[in-house]
């Protein structure tokens, strides 16, 4: 079972990032404007590869795609100042 603590929701899968690449990327996010705090709405679960031998659990969102979709823009771009490339 994954803690609370660990639940996330993904804007960019990146791989794999050595220790040199990580201290980068979070020196840029530090400093990039991601805009102010917004409230979600869950809406809909789902499950992959199965229902029943799932690896990985989803949740739709209903309220507050808008600032998340701007968060993730806005963190592609830091991300892509440091130099990774697209998934």
């Amino acid at each position: 079972m994954v803690p609370p603590a660990n639940w996330h929701i993904t804007l960019r899968f990146l791989g794999e990032v050595g220790e040199v690449d990580y201290d980068r990327l979070l020196a840029e996010l530090s400093t990039a404007d991601l805009g102010r705090p917004f409230a979600i709405v869950f809406n809909g679960l789902g499950a992959f590869p199965r229902r029943r031998r799932a690896s990985v659990l989803w949740a739709g969102i209903s309220t507050g795609e808008e600032a998340l979709n701007r968060l993730a823009d806005r963190s592609w771009s830091a991300i892509d100042a440091v130099g990774f490339s697209p998934e």
